[in-house]
């Protein structure tokens, strides 16, 4: 009997090597490969200066993401460089926390270690969740809040597991804002738990004062800025500015039924083994509404983890402001905790051996499908043509060549960040977030106080540059940016800048929707430079 179960633990620990290394393997070739994206670099890009230069980046950012993003990913850059490939590789190892954790927890719940194996192989085996995972995108680091936060609550038995997963939680939600329900959901868990009303204060107390905390540099400089970032969290419409904001309800229809349904099918088609597998499961506890009803019962945390995956699932699809298919993986952990228990019900329900073999069998082989349906678009072949960041490493070199690391740099339209990332050259804070923090307010003193600019100040940004990146096909930009591109274009007519330099083929298209993604550089007339001539 020893032997047998020797052999089964050996086999087990294969297994899970395996997967793990699976996971590792292709995360680290997507991170290779994947195209890029503006919001991946407007995060490294601002992480990285809020480290290397001290600026207050996140006062101009925090309508659309919090601070504790850069904070994590900062010291990376700071210590290591400014390259995209240093942030997607950190993605990769929070991930690793977040299967660790994912399996922990399912183990916990199941009191199966095999099914904890499933469930990596069920995220393993999703190309979308490991190429999002792979990304610089705020993905991985508040999905692995998420899931420690429900590790110390199912994990640990005493009163600090509700101080330390509120506190967790909080910083979830300082790291992406669109995660209050599920600090909300957590909250009333904890208030309605068998403890002590000293225990329910000091975690409702920890998660405001860790809030605060966090906050201060802001609350103790600016307390109007701060109650502005604060309303930003939830409520990023009720920023201060953001009603002057040119493209405000410039979207018609974006809130449409047909929008939605759009993402939905969209969750479908990048996420097919989770739908198949909830349909499966949709049906069978139809028939057996009992088991499923004792299921979530058996454990109040399968309650709040079940609640948690409903809520936070429908609000990213009918009630979140911006919400894209990128949007259902700050629910996807919390859905595979689900699947997995509720597969562990069905298994356990199962009469005989031979049932049970065959039904894990069944659940294997549909998992092992997932690895065969890719998503590509997202991504370049190498063995076809150069991946978006070798492109960017090229041109970030030639741009070194001709600049110098002090100078002065205006830039416009997406894509331009990405090359002055990776070349360690600075622009002006708020242009790192383009369009998201314009307004037409007049006001400049005010504008620049809560980290927005407008059309004053981007002139005298123009005028006391040494030089201006900008896309060479711009329709998207006067489309995108109309006044911006109007301010440049004054410049440039008024006879201030030399003929562009121009570098082909250096923008990634799919971030300009171009296919002319060429990059012209405007040097100041006065502007001297050996490499130049």
């Amino acid at each position: 009997m020893a032997q047998i179960h020797k052999k089964e633990n050996l086999a087990f620990y294969l297994m899970l090597s395996f997967v793990f290394l699976i996971f590792l393997s292709l995360s680290i070739i997507y991170a290779f490969i994947l195209n890029t994206d503006h919001d991946e670099v407007e995060f490294f890009y601002s992480s990285y200066r809020l480290y290397e230069g001290g600026e207050r980046i996140h006062l101009d950012t925090f309508s659309r993401i919090p601070q504790v993003i850069y904070y994590v990913y900062g010291p990376v850059f700071y210590f290591f460089g400014p390259r995209i490939l240093y942030g997607r590789l950190f993605s990769v190892l929070l991930s690793c926390f977040v299967l660790f954790f994912t399996y922990e927890i399912i183990k916990e719940l199941t009191k199966s270690k095999w099914f904890g194996l499933l469930s990596l192989f069920i995220l393993t085996s999703t190309n979308f969740i490991l190429q999002i995972f792979s990304s610089g995108l705020s993905l991985a680091l508040p999905n692995l809040f998420i899931v420690f936060s429900l590790y110390c609550i199912i994990k640990f038995r005493n009163p600090f597991n509700y101080y330390f997963s509120c506190l967790v939680m909080t910083i979830a939600v300082l790291t992406r804002q669109n995660l209050v329900l599920l600090f909300l959901v957590l909250l009333v868990y904890v208030l309605f738990e068998k403890t002590s009303l000293k225990n329910k204060i000091i975690s409702i107390f920890l998660s405001f004062f860790t809030g605060l905390f966090i906050l201060s540099n802001v609350l103790f400089k600016d307390w109007r800025v701060f109650f502005s970032q604060v309303l930003g969290i939830v409520f990023p419409r009720l920023v201060e500015f953001s009603q002057n904001h040119p493209n405000t309800g410039s979207y018609p229809g974006y809130f449409s039924f047909l929008h939605f349904i759009y993402y939905f099918i969209s969750d479908v088609n990048r996420l097919p083994l989770f739908f198949v597998l909830s349909v499966f499961l949709f049906f069978f506890f139809f028939f057996d509404f009992q088991l499923f009803k004792k299921t979530l019962l058996s454990r109040k945390e399968v309650l709040l983890i079940f609640f948690m995956f409903v809520l936070n699932y429908l609000l990213h699809k009918f009630g979140w402001n911006a919400s894209t298919t990128k949007y259902v993986m700050y629910s996807v952990i919390l859905w595979v905790i689900i699947i997995s228990v509720l597969l562990k019900a069905i298994y356990d329900s199962l009469n005989n051996f031979s049932s049970k073999k065959i039904f894990f069998l069944f659940l294997i082989t549909l998992v092992f499908s997932g690895f065969f349906l890719m998503d590509r678009s997202v991504i370049t072949n190498p063995f076809t043509g150069e991946t978006d960041l070798s492109r960017i490493d090229q041109v970030s070199n030639f741009l070194n060549e001709l600049t110098r690391e002090n100078d002065k740099i205006v830039i416009l339209g997406e894509g331009t960040l990405h090359v002055l990332f990776e070349s360690n050259r600075k622009t002006y804070a708020p242009l790192s977030h383009s369009y998201f923090v314009f307004t037409n307010s007049p006001d400049s003193e005010q504008v620049k106080r809560f980290g927005f600019y407008n059309v004053p100040m981007l002139k005298a940004w123009i005028d006391e540059s040494d030089l201006v990146l900008i896309p060479e096909d711009k329709e998207f930009l006067k489309e995108r940016e109309p006044l911006s591109y109007q301010v440049f274009e004054d410049a440039r007519i008024a006879g201030k800048f030399k003929e562009p330099v121009i570098i082909e083929d250096a923008i990634p298209e799919q971030l300009i929707r171009s296919e002319d993604n060429n990059l012209e550089i405007y040097f100041k007339k006065e502007y001297s430079n050996s490499s130049l001539s």
